[in-house]
């Protein structure tokens, strides 16, 4: 038996998908594949354009995750079509209690922080350089677009 702590948390995202489109969540830990895509966690269509999925993460760090697009043809063989791309992955902090009983959904692309610093780019505080998933890096001054 592990002695490792966990907790149930239920990733719930809703998106726009095409016919033969599922989604996807990877991260920072073994039950989400570690970046792998395909290792990731498929979600099931819980009803129109809402997916959902139930894994025991870890109580002991932050786990960090992105939900993406794909089309599946089996045997954990992922295409992938669409990842979320805000600058950092979300977050689950190590003591948040687990959601499974909140029942919260996510929106796919539309993340916290993303708005936050959209909101500091009108009000003059550009982003610099922003982090791709392929660990490619794009600088950019968005002031100089003025």
């Amino acid at each position: 038996m592990s002695d490792k702590a966990t907790k149930p948390w239920k990733f719930r995202v809703k998106a726009k998908t095409l016919p033969g489109e599922v989604l996807c969540v990877t991260g920072s830990c073994d039950e989400l594949g570690h970046w792998m895509n395909d290792q990731a966690l498929v979600l099931s269509n819980e009803s129109e354009n809402v997916w959902s999925a139930v894994a025991n993460i870890s109580s002991d760090t932050d786990v960090r995750y992105r939900y993406f697009v794909c089309i599946s043809l089996g045997d954990k063989k992922l295409i992938v079509r669409r990842w979320e791309s805000g600058m950092n992955p979300r977050t689950i902090a190590a003591q948040a209690p687990s959601n499974v009983a909140t029942n919260k959904t996510e929106v796919f692309g539309e993340m916290t922080l993303c708005r936050e610093r959209m909101a500091n780019i009108r009000n003059g505080c550009p982003i610099k350089t922003a982090q791709l998933p392929s660990q490619n890096w794009l600088q950019t001054d968005l002031k100089a677009l003025k």
